[in-house]
């Protein structure tokens, strides 16, 4: 309602990780009376109740107060079950805890990542300029050897960034978070 948004160049997958000796959770649906950990006030938390609006999972929320982040070693101990996190930074923070963890079951939501510039002329005419370079770097290549050299792999590979973006819309509007 405040922003426009310029093309996607980024979408970002998450799925569930869990304790490397937890193999009872391998879809959405096995969190169901389960406690899942998220940071407080972030996308996750956002998506997960949109996705259980019967509120079948607990939410067990964490601040990351002094940047440690607890959820890792909470999962890893059994005081949660699972938490969420993007496909992209899972092996960077299993590596960084060194706790044994595991990624399990398909992606649940994707983040798109898109820049927001204000809802006015100048913001439209930015919007504009921006999405243009963003979809010509993602038809000349750019976009891919980029993410490729930083994130070792290609995440709009296999994906549709407008796809994407209408599906968490049209969830969104369903729930009537957004009209």
């Amino acid at each position: 309602e405040k922003y426009y948004f310029a093309e996607p160049y980024f979408l970002s997958p998450y799925r569930f990780y869990v304790a490397g000796t937890n193999n009872s959770i391998n879809k959405f649906e096995d969190m169901f009376g389960k406690k899942l950990g998220v940071e407080t006030a972030t996308s996750s938390l956002e998506h997960i109740k949109v996705l259980d609006p019967q509120g079948k999972i607990e939410i067990v929320s964490y601040s990351l107060d002094g940047g440690i982040d607890p959820i890792p070693n909470a999962v890893a101990t059994g005081r949660v079950s699972a938490s969420t996190t993007a496909v992209i930074v899972f092996s960077t923070m299993k590596e960084n805890t060194g706790l044994d963890l595991k990624m399990v079951g398909d992606v649940i939501f994707t983040e798109v990542n898109a820049f927001p510039f204000r809802k006015d002329e100048e913001g439209k005419k930015l919007c504009d300029e921006v999405s243009k370079v963003v979809v010509e770097m993602r038809e000349d290549g750019t976009l891919e050897e980029l993410a490729n050299k930083w994130f070792g792999y290609n995440p709009m590979e296999g994906l549709d960034a407008n796809e994407a973006l209408d599906k968490l819309l049209e969830q969104y509007r369903r729930d009537g978070l957004i009209e």
